[in-house]
């Protein structure tokens, strides 16, 4: 299988969306899990709520849910606990409660790793100095972690952690992190044919490009498209992740998708720009 990046359509990509750009770049105050987020700031305070969000930043991954419903019972767990400091045990308990069970050991070895690192202190004492570097952040989990500054984790992590600096009113600095590879975004570079080369079904060429060899692939081919049309990734990646799953919903019904997107996120997607996000869905069985 040799996938390769059309950069042809990142470019048409880019000019579908440009009308869109400044909603884009607001549509974080939508998203579901920042207004989870913004709940569980609330209630623990900004300085705690930076610790808890890259806690389970770091273990939202083989969910039974939605990653929407998934933080919203996070938000809650942890709000109705105000009391409590974060702790392992309490950690299993939270992941037990919403569901987050699958590989548990290997997430709850990870919340290990970063409570026990200096990172928490770091988090606690000034945690809204990491807003102006979102890069030195991830740069310092994934050292704790032991993983690449380009993994999933670590980037997704920085995202939600530039959530909470938005929601105790500081600006994260998003610029030069590239798109979290995860199934939704991996499977539109797909279905959009930003991505060609890959035949069959769609969700094991999902999985194939989702692997560390390939998922730099798919970061490199969203970048284009960041690129062309001058916004972060980060923020491009509240777009494609909401998308993403209206139309999966739909069944890539882009007249459906339209209106669940509209409905919910309050966002007016033109039908021409959706049906170039699903051009090459055919293709995909």
């Amino acid at each position: 299988m040799v996938v390769k990046i059309n950069y042809e359509k990142a470019v048409r990509i880019a000019k579908a969306l440009k009308p869109l750009k400044s909603q884009i770049e607001d549509l974080y105050l939508r998203d579901p899990q920042y207004i989870a987020i913004e709940r569980l700031v609330r209630a623990r305070g900004c300085n705690e709520a930076f610790v808890l969000v890259v806690l389970n930043s770091i273990v939202s991954y083989k969910l039974r849910s939605t990653g929407e419903e998934y933080w919203a019972c996070f938000a809650d767990y942890f709000s109705e606990r105000a009391w409590e400091e974060p702790t392992l045990g309490g950690f299993r308990e939270f992941l037990v409660k919403c569901g987050n069970v699958l590989l548990m050991e290997q997430k709850l070895k990870r919340v290990g790793k970063v409570l026990s690192a200096k990172l928490v202190e770091a988090l606690r004492s000034a945690a809204l100095d990491y807003c102006k570097n979102i890069r030195e952040l991830i740069a310092n989990l994934a050292k704790t972690l032991g993983s690449d500054t380009s993994s999933k984790t670590a980037i997704f992590a920085g995202k939600m952690y530039g959530y909470v600096c938005y929601a105790c009113g500081a600006k994260p600095y998003f610029s030069d992190i590239g798109i979290p590879v995860d199934f939704r975004n991996t499977a539109l570079a797909l279905i959009s044919c930003l991505l060609e080369g890959c035949r069959g079904k769609l969700g094991n060429c999902v999985r194939d490009l989702m692997n560390p060899a390939s998922a730099k692939l798919v970061q490199k081919a969203w970048q284009a498209v960041c690129d062309e049309l001058s916004i972060s990734c980060l923020h491009l990646d509240t777009f494609t992740w909401l998308v993403t799953r209206k139309l999966l919903d739909s069944g890539l019904d882009v007249i459906k998708a339209a209106k669940a997107i509209e409905k919910d996120y309050g966002l007016r997607v033109p039908l021409d720009a959706l049906r170039i996000l699903v051009e090459c869905s055919h293709e995909y069985v």
